[in-house]
């Protein structure tokens, strides 16, 4: 059994040119065990950074989607306190008002 699927991952590596990752998540063989089996079949750097360009746009989604919910928490989080903090502030007392006034305006 482990001499088929050696074969088979050496044969991922050669013909379709893999990543460990993707060829461990085929096979279901431990990554240890895939690189025993290809530390004669290294990619070549420009294979390396072409799969990291498809794996980061793979992810894009992911990120954006992650964005959005953070960007959602954090609106929600600063609409939860300026109500909380309204609530003790308002409403303001006629004499509030007028030292506010008098602040804008700049009188005395």
């Amino acid at each position: 059994m482990k001499a088929i699927l050696r074969e088979r991952a050496i044969q991922l590596r050669k013909s379709e040119r893999l990543s460990y990752s993707e060829i461990v998540r085929r096979l279901k063989v431990p990554k240890s065990t895939l690189s025993y089996w290809l530390k004669d079949l290294p990619l070549s750097d420009e294979e390396i950074r072409a799969l990291r360009r498809v794996s980061w746009k793979k992810g894009e989604t992911s990120r954006e989607l992650y964005r959005n919910s953070m960007k959602e928490k954090k609106e929600s989080e600063a609409k939860r306190v300026y109500d909380e903090q309204r609530r003790h502030i308002l409403p303001l007392s006629d004499r509030d008002q007028l030292i506010a006034r008098h602040a804008l305006c700049g009188r005395r």
